[in-house]
């Protein structure tokens, strides 16, 4: 079974969009922010990250940044 880790502070959507992938078969990691988010991401090493893209500061791309620092 995929992980799919889903980084979005808009409460209203992520809950919507775990619910959506939990029930097509996949397992979900959630964080409210992109900190949080990196943290979640180098722990549980998911198959699929979705992150918001355009957030003032520390956005998607950051993440990715972040991300790509680590050799796993």
């Amino acid at each position: 079974m995929k992980t799919i880790l889903v980084i979005e502070n808009n409460r209203t959507f992520r809950v919507t969009l775990l619910e959506i992938l939990r029930a097509e078969g996949f397992r979900t990691i959630a964080a409210t922010n992109e900190m949080m988010g990196v943290q979640q991401a180098k722990l549980k090493l998911p198959d699929l990250i979705l992150s918001e893209a355009q957030i003032p500061g520390f956005d998607g791309y950051a993440v990715l940044d972040a991300l790509q620092q680590d050799d796993r």
